[in-house]
């Protein structure tokens, strides 16, 4: 045991069962190697493995492209196999694609239906499995040493990425999660050029003479600021897929082929009859338009009633915080105690502390409601299911937080509080989603840790606790709360962030630590989500709060450390897929960054009068001057993307020597 690429974690399930399916999976050419749990509850491990010979011919069948030792990547052939550069360990296929592949074998493999009661037609042996409890679960297992290695190298003083670790990220991740820290990185990169220049600005704004000039400047910079971010991560995209896949972003052509390439792209839990392909021709699964259509007017009109009920509550707090500003403002109010220092700080952020709590409240409920509806809506497509959601979350996000501040900023014009709410927002999300995200689970991977080293422990030493209190010894609890054991956490803890360099020893993990950890299926989306989050605030209110900027940069000098902490300690390995882009969050980005044109200048001559002061303007000139100001942005904005190819000119021409060579052969 130990060898294994995937775990089947069998509950309680009959010995005829297992032997069965190790029969089924050996069947497929699958190595299995199965372990009955020490502890006698009743779990047995199965860790399953492949031969070269088994995955390349998976390979071949699916169109896998792989970049030879020449030339541009092509789809992979068995009698070609000499022509692939192997890897250190000696394989030609990544660590990610061998997962990726046996992923995909195991669930093609489907159990005759007079085998055992409840197979359905077309049902997968691990579906039904799952389905009837036999399987707890089963999960693709992390590799120690890899993990320890990206522990060393990546470090939260550089907020940029090497190729090179982008690189092992993709071997061992596969192309989603690649692709999502390489946009954190050059994200990342960018933010250090914003936060320079947000904090010049912030130094600057304590010179009231200056306030509207820096004003202006941070609404123009700003806007340019995440147009050139975006157009430098596209070409980034572009460069990774080419190397990947030898696909041109952008090519609906080569895009079309590479999706109907994608056979792991199937959801396995679309509910549908088989049909054939209008391209391929093949059979596969079908969606029929009007279950499609009915499913999704469904589910627009349940959003739409969630939208008009946080609308609703959203407009409740604004008069209770105008309630409590009046009671406030009130010098004959009989009840002054809440005017009494520091009583009366208490009493004044009441409401901002409420919203903010109500927000993120919503925002929870929301994202639960976002998941069962898009999983109703029954995608056949993975890409398809994941750019649905992100629709949904990007949508209410933008209600819930931006329609909120863009309230605050243009109807109510309250440019101090809208200054204390995104400062407020941007700081406490940065503290609870790290502690969320990363703290608190290693320090309760930590505590489990140590429970079982105590346990062992004491059970080698035959130590009686029941006797030990008998004698007045101390109890459970307060050795807990123990400063020794605090001690011993936080050694668990150092083993786990750590790499092997510093604490001496590779942290390993066995698969019933790893059965343990949270599931890894949305960390990419839920990621992308933050990163919209933190875009769409330091983007769209830059006027309100230039400091904004620097604070992101800190946050994500640590998240991309934290992030991959989580993924490698916290979470299951995620099952590697084939990706081209970060899908629907590039266009959610775009559109934050075309409205940063508009809403920026608003809040210099709108909610605030520092642009009509600058130039002495009146009212109506100052919506006149916005309006040309931000068609003259635009039409630079223009110019420059025009002026920028987002494929960059050394990819075109190695995909026209691809081509030139492909056509003398």
């Amino acid at each position: 045991m130990g060898s294994g690429l995937i775990a089947l974690v069998f509950s309680q399930a009959p010995v005829t069962l297992r032997k069965y399916v190790q029969r089924m999976l050996e069947s497929e050419g699958i190595i299995v190697e199965m372990e009955a749990s020490p502890d006698d509850d009743g779990i047995v491990v199965a860790e399953l493995s492949a031969d070269f010979a088994v995955l390349a011919s998976h390979a071949e069948k699916i169109g896998l492209k792989k970049r030879p030792r020449e030339g541009p990547p092509r789809p992979f052939q068995i009698q070609d196999n000499d022509s692939y550069e192997p890897d250190a360990t000696g394989h030609i296929f990544s660590e990610s694609e061998r997962l990726m592949l046996l992923w995909q074998i195991i669930h093609e493999i489907q159990a005759n239906e007079n085998d055992f009661e409840g197979f359905e037609p077309h049902q997968t042996l691990m579906a039904w499995l799952k389905k009837n409890g036999h399987l707890e679960d089963y999960f693709p297992l992390h590799n120690a040493e890899t993990v320890d290695g990206f522990l060393r190298d990546v470090s939260i003083t550089r907020p940029w990425l090497s190729d090179d670790i982008i690189e092992r990220l993709h071997d061992y991740f596969g192309d989603r999660i690649a692709l999502y820290f390489a946009f954190l990185s050059t994200y990342t990169t960018c933010l250090v050029t914003y936060s320079f220049f947000g904090a010049i600005m912030f130094g600057l704004s304590f010179m009231p003479e200056l306030k509207p000039i820096l004003s202006l400047a941070v609404a123009m910079f700003s806007s340019w600021w995440s147009t050139w971010t975006l157009q430098r991560w596209y070409q980034k995209n572009v460069r990774l897929i080419f190397d990947w896949r030898g696909i041109i972003l952008g090519d609906r052509t080569d895009e079309l082929l590479f999706e109907k390439r994608l056979v792991e792209d199937i959801r396995l839990e679309f509910i549908g009859e088989m049909g054939q392909d209008e391209i391929t021709g093949k059979e596969r699964p079908v969606t029929s338009p009007e279950d499609a259509s009915q499913r999704g007017r469904f589910s627009f009109i349940v959003m739409g009633l969630y939208f008009i009920f946080a609308a609703g509550v959203i407009f409740s707090l604004f008069a209770f915080e105008d309630v409590v500003k009046a009671w406030a403002a009130d010098e004959d109010d009989e009840f002054v105690f809440y005017k009494v220092f520091p009583l009366d700080l208490v009493f004044q952020n009441i409401p901002m502390v409420v919203f903010i709590v109500t927000m993120m409240v919503l925002n929870f409920l929301f994202g639960k409601l976002a998941g069962k509806l898009t999983y109703y809506e029954n995608h056949l497509l993975k890409r398809d299911h994941s750019n649905s959601l992100t629709g949904k979350l990007t949508a209410f996000q933008f209600l819930n937080t931006f329609g909120v501040f863009l309230y605050i900023a243009f109807i109510r014009k309250d440019a101090g509080v809208l200054q204390t709410r995104v400062q407020n927002l941007v700081v406490i999300e940065l503290i609870i989603g790290n502690i969320q995200e990363t703290i608190i689970p290693i320090v309760l991977r930590a505590f489990k840790q140590q429970q079982k080293v105590d346990a062992a422990a004491e059970k080698k030493k035959n130590y009686d606790l029941d006797e030990k209190d008998k004698k007045g010894g101390d109890s459970s609890m307060k050795k807990y709360l123990s400063w020794a054991f605090v001690k011993k956490l936080w050694g668990q803890s150092r083993k786990q962030i750590l790499p092997s360099s510093t604490t001496g020893v590779v942290q390993t993990m066995s698969v019933r630590d790893q059965l343990d950890l949270d599931d890894a299926e949305d960390n990419a989306d839920d990621d992308f989500f933050e990163m919209y989050k933190q875009l769409g605030l330091i983007v769209l209110f830059a006027v309100a709060w230039p400091l904004g900027s620097v604070i992101a940069t800190v946050n994500n000098c640590i998240e991309i450390k934290s992030d991959l902490l989580r993924m490698v300690r916290n979470s299951k390995r995620p099952i590697p897929s084939r990706e081209i882009s970060i899908g629907a969050w590039y266009d959610a980005m775009h559109f934050l960054s075309m409205l940063s044109y508009v809403t920026n200048l608003l809040i210099c001559f709108h909610t605030t009068s520092y642009g009509r002061s600058l130039l002495n303007l009146g009212t109506s000139e100052s919506y006149l001057l916005v309006i040309f100001i931000e068609q003259m942005m635009l039409a630079l904005r223009s110019a420059y993307v025009s002026g920028t190819s987002k494929v960059p000119e050394e990819i075109m021409q190695a995909r026209a020597k691809n081509e030139y060579q492909r056509n003398l052969a």
